[in-house]
């Protein structure tokens, strides 16, 4: 029991309204000791998980300054959820309009290259290596020491080290394509990479996000559950439940949560010598600090709870969900399979046992929870043995995501009728970790258990 949330007492049951009992319920999901609780006797899949579904999470919604033409095209689109999961958040407005991003081969601002800026990095005692974007300056008054940042397309992408870092894996998989084509013009080895790329993005999307995340669904349930902008909302929203408290990213080496989503982690600093010559003593300090071994990263552990690790501010973020879901419309009492209540009272049961009786959910919550609540108990109660969303949960999360990867295969296939034919789906990596093989940049072959 965790007397910390007993300091206070809660009016009578029968006073306490929806919104009581949804403060009680994100105070408990926030406590440490709770969510110790809910991890213990799961299964648990790597959590690598999350960051992966964060970036199909911004591939699927587009941030306004991001174009989503393949080619690169200066377009608008209306819908900016169009043509999804096709790594717009990796390649922005693409090689022929977003020069930033893309490597100057020949030494001129307007030179075009089919190439993005990667930065090789090591630790310092030379056992590590790993890729990073390449960073620029940021102008500032202060002559002595400056702030840089990543030269990445969607600014979202520097939301914490990881996601930044991962991002760089993709960005370093293109290049490799590239290097590779046989097209005779850049803009046509960019064309064929990106795809290359798109499709191996697919591959990990199927492998070390849907079937890590989601169970079978039974024919009654996925016909009781609707999809809609409110469901997927909320589905894709529970997500936030598998963030970690702290990680660890290579052996030894452990990084909490606070200092992974802090400016630290992906703004380092460079200090300018009075004779103009770089100092780069902070960016190996900084690589020494935050490299990630991605195959060691792979052996963290986590699964889907009603509750939130506490270094992401999670009763503020638990607030924005529920804001977010309640916004899509209508009542969440005819969206999901009725059975998902059953889920909703076993799991308030056992926030109440764990609180001891010194504060109690009224039937309230019981009797009209949010799409996000409903999910989480869901998966609380039904994906125990995997740690996955529960049924409902999974159809949601497995429809909506297979339907914008055939959208998206369907586009490539209208786009580049050739290219696609000329591609066999066979070379390219099925799952996460053959990804990373294909780019890791350490030299000790065998150094990956």
């Amino acid at each position: 029991m965790r007397h910390g949330l007993c300091h206070e007492n809660r009016h009578d049951a029968a006073l306490t309204d929806l919104a009581d009992d949804l403060e009680l319920f994100g105070s408990v999901m926030v406590d440490p000791d709770w969510r110790n609780e809910c991890f213990k006797n799961r299964g648990t899949f790597s959590a690598i998980t999350t960051y992966l579904a964060q970036l199909m999470a911004h591939d699927l919604v587009m941030s306004k300054d991001v174009d989503t033409s393949l080619a690169g095209v200066a377009s608008r689109p209306k819908n900016l959820r169009e043509r999804a999961l096709q790594l717009n958040t990796i390649y922005g407005h693409g090689m022929h309009v977003d020069h930033g991003l893309y490597i100057n081969s020949a030494g001129s601002a307007l030179a075009e290259s089919a190439k993005f800026k990667i930065l090789p990095l090591q630790t310092l005692n030379g056992e590590l290596h790993f890729l990073s974007p390449r960073f620029q300056l940021l102008v500032t008054q202060r002559r002595y020491l400056r702030a840089m940042e990543p030269i990445l397309a969607d600014r979202r992408n520097t939301d914490n080290t990881i996601l930044m870092l991962l991002s760089a894996l993709f960005m370093a998989f293109h290049n490799k394509q590239v290097d590779a084509s046989r097209k005779a013009s850049k803009a046509e080895k960019f064309i064929e990479a990106r795809i290359k790329t798109i499709l191996t993005w697919h591959n990990i999307i199927c492998s070390d996000v849907l079937a890590q995340v989601t169970k079978s669904t039974p024919v009654a349930v996925a016909k009781a559950t609707t999809l809609n902008g409110a469901t997927i909302q909320a589905a894709f929203r529970c997500f936030h439940s598998l963030v970690l408290p702290d990680y660890e990213v290579r052996k030894g080496k452990v990084l909490s949560l606070e200092d992974l989503l802090s400016t630290r982690g992906v703004s380092p600093v460079f200090r300018l010598a009075n004779d103009g010559s770089g100092n780069h003593t902070e960016l190996d300090l900084w690589a020494d600090t935050w490299a990630i071994d991605w195959h060691f990263f792979f052996r963290n552990r986590t699964c889907f709870s009603p509750s939130i690790s506490a270094g992401f501010d999670p009763k503020d973020i638990f607030e924005k969900d529920l804001e977010a879901v309640t916004e899509q419309g209508p009542s969440p009492e005819i969206l999901l399979p009725a059975s998902i209540k059953d889920d909703v009272l076993k799991t308030l049961t056992e926030m109440s046992l764990y609180l001891g009786g010194c504060q109690q959910f009224s039937d309230k919550l019981a009797n009209s929870p949010p799409l996000i609540v409903q999910l989480l108990c869901e998966a609380y109660v039904k994906g125990e043995a995997k740690g996955t969303l529960g049924p409902a949960g999974s159809h949601i999360v497995r429809t909506a995501t297979t339907a914008r990867l055939d959208a998206t295969k369907a586009h490539l296939r209208a786009m580049f009728p050739d290219m696609m034919r000329g591609i066999n789906l066979a070379d390219l990596p099925r799952n996460f970790s053959s990804f990373f093989n294909e780019v890791d940049p350490n030299p000790k072959e065998g150094y990956y258990v």
